[in-house]
């Protein structure tokens, strides 16, 4: 597989749950130098969702925080079709709700109840299998 693909999260997810966290750490650092030149805007929310769980995975929610936030930061930026694209719109929305949950292990109460809002704004009239994460985001901002 090609080095950053689903298989090699998945590959390194696997290895993290066996114990072997320096693998998933060398997948993470070459990704990082790859995407030196890329523009936050540019970078693709459907495979920065498995790396920020790979970084919790690892038990660093400031990594996965800071992997994801530049990319969040550059929301007004990206073309339109990215939230009109309703699978990677999900994972956008998703990855919100991440962020929501690393500023709680990070005690980060404003990042908290920022995030969570986002979800709960754009999930308010979500199908029913969308309900457990936006009433988990309601507990960390109950408006």
């Amino acid at each position: 597989s090609h080095l950053g693909g689903t298989n090699d999260l998945l590959d390194a997810l696997l290895q993290v749950a066996q114990g072997d966290t320096g693998s998933a750490r060398r997948l993470l650092a070459r990704l990082r130098e790859q995407r030196r030149m890329v523009q936050p805007v540019d970078r693709s929310i459907d495979v920065l969702f498995p790396e920020a769980l790979l970084l919790l995975a690892l038990h660093d929610p400031p990594g996965a925080a800071a992997w994801i936030d530049p990319t969040l930061s550059a929301l007004s930026g990206m073309a339109p079709e990215m939230f009109t694209d309703l699978p990677r719109a999900g994972v956008l929305v998703r990855l919100m709700a991440l962020r929501a949950e690393l500023a709680v292990a990070m005690n980060d109460r404003a990042g908290a109840a920022t995030w969570a809002r986002a979800v709960e704004t754009l999930w308010f009239n979500a199908d029913a299998f969308l309900h457990p994460v936006v009433e988990r985001m309601h507990r960390i901002d109950p408006m």
